[in-house]
């Protein structure tokens, strides 16, 4: 949609990106960043905690193949809509769920060492009780299961104090879906292969409830009406100020956005009081389509209004730390988060709005 040069509001709907498919869809790029960069930064020995969750398909579907991350003593945290049906809103059991980790899994074509492959029931699946199938603005997208038998050696993610805040910080999402150069998005990029681990940066530039700062044209994001617990990033584009929707208006070096079969990933921080050391800040959610005109004619935001991983889309994700100690500490029953450390080795609706 375009917003009218009078300066009055429009609602738009958040499009939300199909993940849980047959032929599951990890992330899109910049344009003049090689994929070898990305593959190197997910294969770092940091993201080892990283895999690719499968399940078994509905109906003739096929598999269905999302992300996550072992979070201690064989817990996978990932998202709660991988279990879910886009209709009923109800869990599916799916025999077997598995975790593949690794440089390769599911999709890529590669082959998959035995040793890499961990099975779970789906019996053993918790949603968070807050998540409605469908509802990624305003509920709560978590999900964990747990692996059997409990791997050994297998390393785990840290997760953050309950009051950690990662807003303003760089993000660095990891996973297994598909990629693509930001101009074209993923499904018309010529390397959108599932299945091959790679990772990025995007820095968190706000979360909901918040309103963004002024962009180009003054148009700014409001989303006042989605949960706190939401985290966003923008896929800002090199040389084009009019593709950032929020935060600063240039792009990271190696700048990324989410695509179908991220989804339960691992978004990673930078430990602010203990350098070296990543947190598990977020788990990978949606993608969502923004655009606007300013009253000069600029359009602001997604270069082609499709959810498909293109400049300009936004990203969405789970804030971890509200949910340690209460969800995820009283399911798995794991430590205190203080005492987790993984060190680095080597829409409802929103808004997007003109200030008056």
């Amino acid at each position: 949609m375009r917003l009218p040069s009078a300066p009055r509001r429009l609602c738009f709907a958040a499009m939300i990106l199909a993940v849980v498919v047959s032929a599951a869809a990890g992330g899109v790029r910049r344009d003049d960043v090689a994929d070898a960069t990305h593959t190197a930064l997910g294969n770092l020995a940091v993201f080892d905690p990283v895999g690719q969750v499968t399940l078994d398909g509905i109906g003739s579907a096929g598999d269905a193949l999302c992300s996550g991350t072992h979070i201690g003593d064989g817990w996978i945290l990932t998202a709660a809509h991988c279990f879910t049906t886009s209709t009923s809103g109800q869990t599916i059991a799916r025999e077997p769920v598995e975790f593949i980790i690794g440089p390769f899994a599911e999709g890529s074509g590669e082959a998959i060492a035995p040793a890499n492959r961990y099975t779970a029931d789906a019996s053993s699946v918790v949603l968070h009780p807050a998540w409605t199938d469908g509802g990624f603005l305003t509920t709560v997208d978590l999900a964990v299961f747990r692996l059997d038998p409990v791997p050994v050696g297998l390393p785990a993610a840290a997760l953050p104090a309950s009051a950690f805040d990662s807003v303003g910080l760089v993000g660095t999402p990891v996973w297994y879906g598909r990629g693509g150069v930001g101009s074209l998005g993923w499904p018309t990029s010529s390397d959108n292969e599932v299945g091959i681990k790679r990772g990025g940066e995007n820095m968190i530039d706000m979360r909901g409830g918040q309103e963004g700062v002024p962009q180009v044209g003054g148009l700014y994001l409001d989303t006042t009406g989605v949960a706190t617990t939401i985290l966003f990033s923008d896929f800002d584009e090199p040389g084009d100020t009019a593709r950032s929707l929020t935060g600063d208006l240039t792009p990271l070096a190696i700048e990324y956005a989410i695509a179908p079969g991220d989804s339960g990933g691992m978004l990673a921080v930078e430990d602010p009081a203990n350098p070296g050391a990543f947190l598990l800040a977020g788990v990978h959610s949606f993608g969502a389509s923004v655009s606007g005109t300013t009253a000069d004619d600029i359009l602001v935001g997604d270069i082609d209004g499709f959810v498909n991983s293109t400049y300009g889309e936004l990203q969405g994700y789970t804030d971890v730390a509200p949910f340690v100690s209460g969800f995820i500490y009283d399911t798995t029953g794991l430590p205190e988060p203080a005492t987790l450390v993984l060190l680095v080795g080597g829409a409802g609706l929103m808004l997007l709005r003109r200030r008056r």
